[in-house]
């Protein structure tokens, strides 16, 4: 009798992956006041509840490179929270020929790239490649090439959002693409220390 073939191991797809921080609920209904106060934002808008300062965009990634990235994410020196002030409107690659418009940074900028640096080490040590790329900014809107870019006018004319949050916490996300906007699942959460404040 013929011996059956052994069942073939299941492996799960590679999966969309990058770190970012959050926004909470009181911070992006503040900022969609904001927006709501300036001319409508050209270009495909992205959802308020997608909204989240990107610290390292991994791509695909499978199971071995994400428990390997999780658990350098934890291991990691990250500072305590912080704040985090939300400023003028600008866009990529220039005001004059936009693809993104964002919202940056004021005060928290330097802050965040200290973070953005220990994502990129978390990923280097986990296999995954070092990019060292990073601008603090809010993806707000992407524009289609194309079509007309120019959004100085907008971008000169906008007063500073002046919303400031807290940074507490760095999330490593799933995008999952099709059917509309992406959608965004928690693969691996890290909790910021709490800042102690002076005696």
């Amino acid at each position: 009798m013929p011996i059956p073939p052994a069942p073939r191991a299941v492996t799960e797809p590679p999966r969309r992956l990058f770190v970012a921080v959050p926004l909470d609920a009181p911070t992006r209904h503040a900022i969609e006041r904001h927006l709501a106060r300036l001319d409508p934002l050209p270009g495909r808008l992205v959802p308020p509840a997608n909204w989240h300062v990107t610290l390292r965009f991994l791509g695909d990634v499978d199971a071995r490179g994400e428990a390997a990235l999780g658990r350098a994410l934890d291991a990691a020196a990250w500072p305590a929270a912080f704040g985090m002030t939300f400023g003028r409107l600008g866009a990529f690659p220039t005001a004059a020929r936009a693809r993104v418009l964002w919202l940056g940074v004021d005060e928290g900028a330097a802050a965040l790239a200290r973070l953005a640096i220990l994502a990129d080490r978390a990923a280097a040590s986990a296999d995954l490649g070092s990019d060292g790329r990073f601008a603090a900014h809010l993806t707000l809107s992407r524009l289609r090439p194309g079509t007309p870019g120019d959004v100085r006018r907008l971008v000169d004319a906008a007063p500073a959002a002046r919303i400031a949050t807290t940074v507490s916490e760095v999330v490593l996300y799933e995008s999952e693409l099709g059917g509309g906007p992406a959608r965004y699942a928690v693969r691996h959460r890290v909790v910021l220390a709490t800042a102690e404040r002076p005696g």
